[in-house]
């Protein structure tokens, strides 16, 4: 296992969201968790959600 990669990760971009996962492929007990991102939610306001809104709507709100 010392050749095989740390991590296997998982990106899904679609029309409306992006989504990003990791799996520890060193460790048997590991579980898919999803990365969180960091995002502009608000003017000035930056906070981690586990999906990217894509949307246009998403920035309506911060003129």
């Amino acid at each position: 296992m010392e050749n095989s990669p740390r991590y296997s990760v998982g990106i899904d971009l679609g029309t409306t969201h992006c989504v990003l996962s990791f799996l520890d492929t060193h460790n048997e007990d590991a579980k898919v968790e999803v990365m969180p991102i960091a995002q502009l939610t608000a003017p000035g306001k930056v906070e981690e959600k586990a999906q990217l809104v894509l949307s246009s709507t998403n920035h309506t709100n911060m003129k």
